[in-house]
């Protein structure tokens, strides 16, 4: 064998191997992100059954809420009438603090841009006074 020829067979062994540890690679990506859809798919099913029971145990907690009025002495309609703006105030609540939360969400990528062009900046002069 010649120095040449070792010298070639040995870089086309690295690129054989290289080109093996990326199949490799690809293929246990692959599977990783697989099972984590799959447990992503089953979360998603669970949280779907949580809240359809949450809307049951809601609808139980209501007409449990009504009964203990009319008992105590409220006609219906005005049982009914207190209990749902009960149930309405608190969903008005959830509504404006998810409002207030999207708000803070959306600003985020403007914030993290804002981090970058400053990081990018202190970067740039740090490369200048080296430089000088």
């Amino acid at each position: 064998m010649t120095p040449e020829t070792s010298t070639f067979a040995i870089i086309a062994d690295v690129l054989r191997r290289g080109y093996e540890l990326i199949q490799k690679e690809l293929r246990l990506t692959k599977a990783e992100i697989s099972d984590s859809i799959n447990r992503a798919a089953v979360a998603i099913g669970l949280l779907v059954a949580a809240a359809v029971m949450g809307i049951i145990a809601l609808n139980l907690l209501a007409g449990t809420l009504v009964t203990a009025l009319v008992v105590n002495g409220l006609s219906t309609v005005w049982a009914t009438l207190l209990v749902a703006a009960l149930f309405g105030v608190f969903c008005l609540i959830l509504i404006m603090k998810a409002k207030r939360d999207l708000k803070y969400a959306a600003n985020t990528p403007a914030r993290t841009a804002e981090r970058i062009r400053r990081d990018t900046a202190v970067l740039k002069e740090a490369a200048n006074d080296t430089r000088s």
